[in-house]
């Protein structure tokens, strides 16, 4: 299943005045490759998952190393379901969890609990909506989204303020001053008959300073991307669903930033998204696609996509420096932590920590179901075993996520 979404997620200029002029009827898009002027040319990653070139295709020793694995704290007061985000602040670990108790909570780097930060509810300083946090420029607050207001805390749980947002929204993030951007997978309505943008920035009080991608969604087609807005070293990312471009926005607009170039057979159309039903059929057709996650680290681009030959979402690291991709040979590994990269399960949650490391948040279930293929692998190397010990010592099924960290080192 692969697609190459054909533009019709259009690539939006960088003025207020040129979003209105390109989407004034609801119905104009720009090419994926046809710019707007004064537009920027985003870099192309080059993806090609069946190349055989042994230069480019490694095992996942060579790609990656295991910089550690934390267990989160299991109490009373902070059971964790499926983790929708991570983020870091003052040094801690800060959680949303989307499914359980749907709430925010802290740890520290040892994955001892400190502190929830607010709760579900509809009071001011409460929230109902968990799957997307993030953090200040400065890093030392978390801001949490709820679907018109936008609220800051404390990591210690303290409240710091809120800003009420004139759009109902999924994501928000403050792109300085008194402009804050908005998204919805389905549109965010701003007033304008037949034209919903999935990307609004504005003022509080509604004063529009630009939108763009208008969504792909009707009653009959409603898929969508898991992922709303990604913040990788205080830079935001926007991957509009189904699409090969992932943009960047700030306080002067959107801005494609990478085109994936991915080598497959077809590509995705507006035709092709009349019904999901019918949706479904194309994406079987097609032989890669990107519709699952990213992370731009310092170094690298790190890509998972899915093929509709393949079980399990493979993917693709992008060297910036060499400009060369490279992609993992396959489920190869003599430790078996590798195995939660393959991004195996929906359960599985990509985050960014810093530099060229990442993490991956995965339900202890699921580590506990290949316990007995990580001893086997690590019975030559007491090092690693002891490691392992200590990762599953006492680790049942019932308790919170494992955040395991890696370093790209290809």
């Amino acid at each position: 299943m692969k697609k190459k979404l054909l533009l019709i997620a259009s690539v939006v200029g960088l003025l207020a005045a040129l979003f209105a002029a390109c989407h004034e009827n609801g119905k104009k898009r720009i090419p994926l490759r046809q710019l707007p002027t004064g537009g920027v040319e985003p870099i192309t990653i080059p993806i090609d998952m069946n190349t055989n070139d042994t230069t480019h295709v490694l095992p996942f020793d060579s790609l990656f190393e295991v910089v550690s694995a934390v267990r989160l704290e299991m109490t009373d007061d902070n059971p964790i379901g499926l983790i929708g985000d991570v983020v870091f602040a003052k040094g801690n670990i800060v959680v949303a969890d989307y499914e359980r108790a749907k709430s925010i909570t802290v740890y520290d780097w040892d994955g001892h609990y400190l502190n929830s930060i607010s709760g579900v509810g509809q009071g001011p300083r409460e929230y109902v909506y968990t799957r997307y946090i993030s953090t200040t420029p400065d890093g030392s607050f978390v801001t949490i989204t709820d679907p018109q207001k936008l609220m800051t805390f404390d990591v210690d749980g303290s409240f710091i303020g809120s800003v009420k947002l004139p759009f109902w929204n999924f994501g928000t993030e403050w792109l300085g001053g008194e402009t804050y951007v908005q998204t919805r997978s389905s549109g965010l309505d701003i007033g304008k008959e037949g034209y919903r943008p999935c990307i609004v920035a504005s003022t509080p009080d509604g004063d529009i300073r630009f939108s763009g991608i208008p969504t792909d969604q009707t009653e009959k087609f409603n898929w969508s991307f898991m992922y709303y807005f990604r913040k990788f070293h205080q830079q935001l990312f926007y991957m509009p669903a189904f699409n090969d471009t992932i943009f960047t926005i700030d306080a002067k607009g959107v801005t494609p930033c990478y085109y994936l170039d991915i080598k497959r057979n077809g590509t995705i159309t507006a035709e092709d998204k009349v019904d999901n039903d019918t949706f479904r059929e194309k994406l079987k057709s097609l032989s890669a696609y990107f519709n699952d996650d990213f992370i731009d680290c310092k170094d690298y681009v790190l890509l998972s996509l899915s093929e509709s030959e393949v079980k399990w979402n493979r993917f693709a690291i992008y060297a910036k420096d060499r400009k060369e991709t490279f992609y993992c040979t396959g489920r190869f590994f003599k430790d078996g932590r590798y195995r939660f990269i393959c991004n195996l399960y929906n359960s599985a949650q990509w985050f960014y920590y810093k530099d060229n490391i990442f993490g991956i948040a995965v339900p202890a279930y699921d580590v506990l179901f290949y316990k007995q293929e990580m001893y086997a692998l690590c019975q030559s190397d007491e090092k690693l075993k002891a490691e392992i010990d200590r990762l599953f010592d006492g680790l049942t099924e019932e308790d919170n996520p494992v955040l395991f960290f890696y370093r790209i080192k290809v």
